[in-house]
């Protein structure tokens, strides 16, 4: 091969690469002030948490609801005080779910972190978004239908979802002595099972169709 064709091989080789790496890293650069414009939105989120207010209407969603007013009222039915409470804690976890529909938080890392309060808001609140969409009709088809996807994907997640995401970020002892742990008695409950299966009495003829 000529010498000159090869050094403009080399030389186009690596203007490509050149090109390729600045693009790379000026998506990186895109995603990274896309998600700094986020930022402030999602702090102002968790710290509601530190609210004296949501933490109380949270305890009364998840605990009193039920227990003070019937399902059948739906949501518009309730006292105003109730009603206050229910739309205040099912529009904030549904804001994070529209911010995981929106891919603007990290799905796995928040959903790590709330999908236990998400089930029990949801478990709470279920009979009266139902019955609040039959009061409303066609009007109120959609009345929270983000927030129940986003229960019913978190009641899905595995029990050691936790661990496995703080062993992940934190490199954490106890996370992954935890993670194995759990493990080792899922592992354990397959070989219990293995043991006590009683053995199948299955004729030749059974393996063979008619």
């Amino acid at each position: 091969m000529d010498s000159s064709l090869l050094l403009n091989l080399v030389a186009l080789f690596v203007s490509v690469t050149a090109v390729a790496i600045s693009g790379i890293f000026a998506l990186r650069q895109i995603r990274t002030a896309e998600h700094a414009n986020h930022i402030p939105v999602v702090i102002d989120l968790l710290t509601e948490f530190r609210s004296l207010k949501f933490n109380e209407d949270y305890y009364y969603v998840c605990n009193d609801l039920c227990a003070q007013h019937d399902p059948r009222l739906g949501i518009s039915g309730l006292p105003e005080d109730a009603k206050e409470a229910v739309y205040s804690v099912a529009y904030y976890f549904q804001t994070f779910a529209s911010l995981i529909a929106m891919r603007v938080v990290d799905k796995r890392a928040t959903m790590t972190l709330l999908y236990r309060r998400v089930v029990q808001v949801w478990g709470a609140l279920e009979p009266y978004v139902l019955r609040e969409r039959e009061i409303r009709g066609t009007e109120g088809a959609w009345l929270f239908r983000i927030l129940e996807s986003l229960a019913g994907e978190a009641k899905r997640m595995p029990a050691d979802t936790l661990n496995d995401f703080l062993a992940t970020a934190f490199k954490t002892p106890d996370a992954r002595t935890s993670r194995r742990n759990g493990r080792a008695r899922s592992m354990s409950r397959d070989d219990n099972e293995i043991r006590e299966a009683k053995p199948l009495n299955v004729e030749a003829t059974d393996l063979v169709d008619p």
